[in-house]
């Protein structure tokens, strides 16, 4: 199916998002510890290092269970699964559950061209078996490589579109994102998956990196504060479906935000390959303004980089500072934040992760708090600037009534690349849609095995107990998961009436790992337990 060209003035839409990271196994659970001011940085077990014990004194923030995957959901072999990288499992897992949050069913996927796009620094994995004195097998080099992540998403999916791994260190998703986004303007794909992943899996970057002093001794990343010394280290997955704003109203999907300017640059030449710039830190931002079409004056949020060093933070503070003075020079305005403090620095998935925060903030239209600092830094000068500081978790309000919530994130590499994204809350959609289908619904889960089956039925269970679940509107949840979810082997349906027949039902769902492949279909109305 040939895709069609990029219409200009076109929006890009995100309409779906997943995530695994630091103390966070799903978007739920990340929004609450932002929301929280949760930090989940801790020191590293010793035995996180197979080919040594970890050194006193170091931090990160962890994915937990890193080593699990299901790999016959996948259709991958054990021996082959024990030589993939995790970057590339969890990404796979990750994928999975982007499509189903945007519910958009794989078959749909593969109908059309779908990228992959996902920033990438390292293979640690592939290191710690070679010191470890693993012999190399016939999957260790597409297992290993971490330009294969992207390839092996579209090769498990059956996708078509555009595939590739994007290296730009600590920008790289963002860079991925900006890459993405052109590719569907250009008509190159109709869908586009966009992230970041990063394990930490091997001790010699933390060795490394450790001379070169970027790591905080206290396992803190204090974020413009007077003691910054460095920043903590984090890894995670995180990512994003994209889709032209014209078809994902078409198809009537659910958008999240728009994604409406992004740019890329370079220092150029300067004090050091490391360091970063304030000059192309100043443009990078305004270009992404001149892309996006509006001024910086009505942006009302900035997530920035905030590596949480002494002299990085200002420079990025007077980089931003100076570019919002070009459109206005009005003062305190802007919230700015970092998440850093929260997860670590997920390096080439540090884009997604900001970004993943921005959405969820969108989503509730409240400001996540800043968290770890004490005493500003006197070098950097929020009064005078467009800024404020966001200590405290509080209501998002736009900079006019006649403007949406807008917000941009900042990303800069120690190679010297740097990245701007500004993303908008979505429109109303004032398109007409046929009216909900009222009567009995028919709620039906579906998965790969009798284990992911109760799984997937106790899952539900949390969220149907929920306030959350409440404010759904039956027929909405039903037809999701009826036209929204790709239909596997393992099934339950049942015929209910009202929210309370989905509540009943979970409870005594029939025990499907006592079973094969079957399906059971029940009917749960008004009283009927």
């Amino acid at each position: 199916m040939r895709s069609k060209s990029g219409v200009p003035g076109e929006s890009i839409a995100i309409i779906g998002m997943a995530c695994r990271f630091p103390g966070a196994k799903d978007v739920e659970a990340y929004w609450h510890n932002l929301v929280a001011g949760v930090s989940s940085i801790q020191p590293l077990p010793r035995e996180r290092w197979v080919t040594k014990p970890t050194s006193q004194g170091q931090w990160s923030g962890l994915v937990e269970h890193v080593d699990s995957f299901d790999a016959a959901a996948f259709g991958i072999s054990p021996a082959e699964a024990d030589n993939m990288d995790p970057q590339q499992r969890l990404v796979l897992e990750e994928a999975w559950h982007c499509f189903e949050d945007a519910a958009v069913p794989l078959e749909r996927l593969r109908e059309k061209k779908t990228g992959v796009f996902i920033g990438t620094m390292s293979s640690d994995y592939l290191q710690e078996l070679g010191m470890a004195g693993v012999t190399a097998s016939r999957y260790a080099s597409t297992g290993g490589f971490a330009c294969i992540v992207a390839n092996r998403v579209s090769y498990v999916f059956g996708f078509r579109g555009p595939s590739m791994a994007v290296e730009a260190a600590c920008t790289s998703s963002l860079v991925a994102l900006h890459e993405a986004k052109e590719a569907l303007l250009r008509g190159e794909c109709d869908y586009a998956l966009v992230g970041g992943a990063s394990l930490n899996l091997h001790p010699w970057k933390f060795d490394a990196f450790e001379q070169l002093r970027l790591f905080s001794p206290e396992g803190k990343s204090k974020t413009y504060d007077v003691d910054a010394d460095g920043y903590a280290p984090g890894e995670g997955i995180g990512l994003v479906l994209l889709q032209r704003l014209s078809d994902a109203r078409a198809e009537h999907n659910r958008v999240l935000a728009l994604v409406r300017g992004t740019a890329v640059n370079h220092n150029g030449h300067g004090r050091g390959l490391t360091a970063p710039s304030m000059p192309a830190l100043r443009d990078v931002t305004l270009a992404a303004s001149e892309d996006a079409g509006f001024g910086l004056d009505t942006v009302s949020y900035m997530e920035s980089h905030g590596t949480g060093t002494s002299l990085g933070d200002p420079i990025e503070f007077e980089g931003l500072t100076q570019a919002f003075r070009k459109h206005t020079p009005a003062r305190n305005f802007c919230q700015l934040g970092s998440v850093k403090p929260n997860v670590g620095h997920l390096e080439p998935a540090s884009g997604v992760a900001s970004l993943i925060k921005i959405l969820l903030m969108l989503r509730h239209r409240w400001i996540a708090p800043s968290i770890d600092v004490k005493t500003v830094n006197p070098l950097v000068d929020f009064d005078a600037s467009p800024f404020q500081f966001a200590r405290a978790s509080a209501p998002w309000k736009s900079v006019r009534e006649d403007v949406p919530l807008r917000a941009g994130m900042t990303c800069f590499g120690f190679g010297g690349v740097n990245a701007q994204v500004l993303v908008e809350a979505a429109p109303p959609d004032t398109a007409h849609r046929e009216p909900a289908e009222q009567g009995p619904q028919v709620f039906t889960l579906s998965a790969n095995s009798a284990a992911s089956l109760s799984n997937l039925v106790e899952a539900w269970s949390t969220f149907a107990s929920g306030k959350d679940f409440d404010g759904q509107r039956l027929e909405d949840v039903c037809g999701t998961l009826a036209r929204g979810r790709q239909s596997l082997p393992y099934r339950l349906g049942v015929v209910v009436e009202e929210r309370d027949g989905v509540r009943r039902f979970l409870a005594q769902a029939p025990q499907a790992e006592r079973h094969g492949p079957r399906s059971w279909v029940l009917r749960v109305g008004s009283g009927v337990g």
